[in-house]
């Protein structure tokens, strides 16, 4: 692992990658911490490097400047705050599911947190999904697994 810091604009991201793993998680671990989709992301290391090959990959090192151009995508941007969003709720979801059926579950709580994720679900569908790459698995496929735990839990706190 290589910790790195990545320039874009006037921002400095920290970033921590593994040079085995190539170009492409570079340019997604990249792509997660500024915005910028993968496709429209172009990344240059000091010395003129383009990064598009893994081989280029492997010149890169801590002491190493890289630099990032590329615009970020709005619908991008909303994508990753919606799963920022879904990952805090989904940390609220554990923190409630071990206090089921005890005092310390209000079923307003657990509401509170069905509306929360109905409401991020609705922003979700408003996205073109098919444009962004999906490397958030939040976002891919664990969005069914999170509304079946809420109705589970709603169910639960209904007939207390």
């Amino acid at each position: 692992m290589i910790a790195i810091t990545v320039k874009h604009g006037r921002q400095s991201y920290p970033l921590t990658f593994d040079p085995s793993k190539g170009a492409t998680a570079l340019k997604r671990s990249v792509s997660t911490q500024t915005k910028i989709p993968v496709d429209k992301l172009t990344v240059i290391c000091k010395g003129g490097v383009k990064v598009d090959h893994d081989a280029d990959v492997f010149k890169i090192n801590s002491s190493s400047k890289v630099t990032v151009m590329g615009q970020v995508d709005a619908q991008w941007a909303k994508l990753m705050d919606i799963a920022r969003r879904l990952r805090l709720f989904e940390a609220d979801v554990n923190k409630i599911a071990p206090l089921v059926g005890t005092e310390a579950a209000t079923p307003n709580k657990t509401l509170e947190l069905g509306e929360t994720l109905t409401k991020l679900l609705l922003e979700m569908d408003g996205i073109d999904l098919s444009a962004c790459e999906l490397e958030d698995d939040v976002l891919r496929g664990r969005r069914k697994e999170l509304v079946n735990r809420i109705l589970g839990l709603i169910k639960i706190c209904e007939a207390d």
